[in-house]
């Protein structure tokens, strides 16, 4: 969203004097409305100081991937090795020995 925003502010900025940018997503079939406001100040600091250097390091093929909700939109989740690793990760957790053994025949 706040990619968005930018661009909003890039577009607009000249017409208008912004002191905060309001973002809505509005979801009607999830009947979700999810709202966030920040300051043109802190919306420009989040580009010059963590968008543009993540950005440049991913044009250079030297950035961290990030596993998260953001992955279902992705469309190399399927071959992703961070992805595979995480869900691993995950599935040792459903073959753990647990702390006590159980009689269960009896």
């Amino acid at each position: 969203m706040m990619l968005y925003a930018l661009g909003a502010l890039d577009m607009f900025g000249i017409l208008y004097d912004f002191k905060e940018i309001r973002m809505v997503i509005f979801q009607p079939r999830m009947e979700n409305i999810s709202k966030y406001t920040i300051s043109i100040e802190k919306l420009l600091d989040w580009a010059e100081n963590t968008l543009k250097p993540t950005a440049q390091l991913a044009t250079e093929g030297k950035g961290e991937f990030q596993v998260g909700e953001h992955c279902r939109f992705c469309k190399v989740k399927s071959t992703c090795r961070k992805r595979a690793e995480y869900n691993l990760m995950l599935a040792q957790y459903d073959f753990a020995i647990p702390a006590e053994l159980e009689d269960t025949l009896s």
